[in-house]
């Protein structure tokens, strides 16, 4: 795939997927894959946790700039899984959502899949091949019973870590029940 700390990674490379890794307590940053923005149609994703720490791992939109410093986590048109509490983020607001992993139930070593269908306009979690559910839908609330802003495209992967952790994206298949 194409996220790095670096914000491109060449297309050679997608197959062995992209590490984006942090050092230093505290400070997070983003990355994006800029170079094939998503438009419609389903894409699946898979982040592995490689250090203990935690990311957040999921789509934003256009007017994203990771270079400019900014956290995905936080953007008017982000939304992204929290690894460690198990939220969604979306446009900086954390959401509980059904089938949420609880605080730190994802280690190191566990594998995120996300299932971006922009047809349906869904983005849904699978943790180490297993379906979690839907973390983001038309019509979901986030815990202050406020709507969740939908998702709409052109949307690009993204991961922000922090904490000095580690993860690697990789562009996979969709598991075989979402096809």
């Amino acid at each position: 795939l194409c996220l790095s700390l670096r914000f491109h990674f060449p297309a050679a490379a997608a197959h062995a997927g992209t590490v984006a890794t942090i050092d230093g307590g505290g400070i997070f940053q983003s990355a994006v894959c800029a170079e094939h923005p998503m438009a419609e149609g389903a894409h699946y994703v898979e982040m592995a946790l490689l250090e203990e720490g935690y990311a957040f791992v999921g789509v934003v939109g256009q007017g994203f700039d990771a270079a400019g410093g900014g956290r995905a986590c936080d953007s008017a048109e982000g939304w992204l899984l929290d690894t460690e509490h198990g939220h969604v983020h979306a446009a900086g607001r954390a959401s509980n959502w059904e089938g949420m992993p609880q605080r730190d139930e994802i280690k190191a070593g566990d594998v995120v899949g996300l299932l971006l269908d922009l047809g349906q306009r869904t983005l849904s979690v699978y943790l180490n091949g297993a379906r979690r559910g839907v973390m983001v839908a038309p019509g979901m609330k986030n815990v202050d019973g406020q709507a969740v802003v939908p998702l709409a495209g052109p949307l690009r992967w993204a991961v922000e870590v922090g904490n000095g952790s580690s993860a690697r994206i990789e562009r996979r298949p969709s598991p075989p029940e979402a096809s």
